[in-house]
């Protein structure tokens, strides 16, 4: 048999919004005889992430049903027909796995029967589940409701599966097949077989839980939390207010295993933040407004979390602390090298530089809560046969909401260390025992002692 491959790469140029289905009848080779509705996927930006129960309803013109008969003296004959269904996954999750951490299982609402030539119907109305972990790239199949029925040599099946398989991981196919198989084996009697299936919703049952949901914030939202502000004391100006807000959302998202924001919980929940002063600081009243459609309630939830608020110093007398320290001059010796601005010699002076800068404005290791807003900038001047160091950056003034750029200057006085010099005399005097510098300091000569007559007795002299 030849099978139709339509998959919801198909469906996605189609450019439509509904689920995809399609009917077929199959009779030893599968024939495409009908395509009632073609729909594409259409993968939302944004879904409910508390993945509520959903229903598909199965909107087929016609039910599925499919009658043989059998021929004397032969072999069975059989028919099958077919319907299947495609649901896209993107509009309710972010991906496959998502998906299937949301809903555990799918419940068809079917109802059918097999309808015989000398037996009774055998009706069915029943539903039949799928456990969404059985579901992968491979094809499998299952029975819904099957009924035989067999007399002298006569023989008469009516069953029905449903075979469902995952496809570019986007999107689920279900395909529902009914089969009539019929054997006339005596000669007394026809023999045929009906089988009728029609398909009412299928049932997406999800796994979210509210009360689970609940719990894990009321966990994370207990913890208390630090903030440190480098630009003033108040933590509710506008800089420090909307900071804190982030580090609330981002505990969120952590207690509903969101970091990377997949699920949109901040956008879905909008929580309304408000500072309130507690006897050992600050906390944060958390409110959430939910519709818990599980209790079939409106909810309001209420969280309270301890905020640990620090300020060293504000932005105002930052660049006044920052100036009084570059005031005072820097005296550095280089071991290594007469250019000021040879590699190692400008990084230590760098280093000396920012040590400086962020001495005077972190405690408490809060250092890189500075650095966030300055990156300095250093050159080296000359100014009246003197060397100064250039001190620059722009900094955001959340009080003023407007960009600053701050500028200092530092005296530095440059000098070689003895090191330097012990060094560069060992490379360039080699000094021979026996041997002096004359008295121009030129050349070597033989240490030897110098009478000199003048009357006044005998001196020993050296060049």
């Amino acid at each position: 048999m030849k099978k139709i491959i339509l998959s919801c790469l198909l469906t996605s140029l189609i450019g439509v919004s509904e689920p995809f289905i399609v009917k077929s009848s199959i009779n030893d080779n599968f024939l495409f005889i009908k395509q009632e509705q073609v729909i594409s996927k259409n993968a939302k930006k944004s879904f409910n992430p508390t993945a509520p129960s959903f229903t598909k309803n199965i909107n087929w013109n016609d039910d599925i049903d499919v009658e043989t008969g059998g021929t004397w003296g032969g072999d069975y004959t059989q028919k099958v027909e077919s319907s299947y269904y495609y649901v896209n996954i993107l509009d309710y999750a972010s991906s496959w796995n998502d998906f299937k951490n949301k809903y555990k299982q799918i419940k068809i609402d079917f109802e059918g029967y097999v309808a015989h030539n000398q037996a009774a119907t055998a009706n069915y109305n029943a539903y039949h589940y799928i456990n969404l972990n059985e579901i992968s790239g491979i094809a499998k199949t299952e029975q819904i409701f099957n009924h035989y029925q067999g007399y002298t040599q006569n023989e008469e099946w009516g069953w029905a599966n449903v075979r469902y398989q995952l496809e570019n991981n986007d999107c689920i196919k279900i395909d529902f097949l009914v089969y009539a198989r019929a054997k006339n084996g005596w000669n007394s009697s026809n023999t045929w077989a009906k089988t009728w299936l029609k398909v009412n919703e299928l049932i997406f049952n999800t796994s979210f839980s509210f009360n689970d949901m609940k719990s894990n914030l009321t966990r994370e939202l207990n913890k208390e939390f630090s903030y440190y502000s480098n630009i003033d004391n108040n933590p509710q100006s506008s800089h420090n207010w909307n900071q804190i807000k982030t580090q609330v959302d981002n505990k969120i998202k952590k207690a509903l295993n969101d970091n990377n924001d997949t699920q949109g919980w901040i956008e879905f929940l909008n929580p309304n933040y408000q500072l309130e002063k507690s006897n050992n600081g600050y906390f944060i009243k958390i409110i959430i407004n939910i519709d818990n459609y599980q209790s079939g309630k409106y909810e309001t939830w209420e969280f309270k979390t301890p905020l640990n608020f620090d300020s060293d110093y504000n932005i105002v007398n930052a660049k006044n602390r920052i100036e009084n320290e570059l005031k005072q001059t820097i005296i550095y010796q280089s071991d290594t090298s007469t250019n000021i601005l040879d590699e190692s010699n400008w990084n230590a002076i760098k280093t000396i530089l920012d040590n400086k800068i962020f001495s005077v404005l972190g405690k408490k290791g809060n250092i890189m809560e500075w650095k966030k807003l300055i990156n300095p900038n250093y050159a080296l001047i000359t100014e009246s046969n003197n060397y100064y160091l250039k001190t620059s950056f722009n900094i955001f003034n959340y009080l003023t909401e407007q960009w600053e750029n701050w500028v200092f200057k530092t005296k530095l006085n440059f000098s070689l260390s003895a090191k330097y010099w012990k060094s560069k005399l060992q490379e360039r005097i080699l000094i021979t025992p026996g041997k002096i510098s004359d008295e121009n300091g030129v050349a070597m000569i033989n240490d030897i002692e110098e009478v000199i007559n003048n009357g006044e007795g005998k001196e020993n002299k050296y060049n």
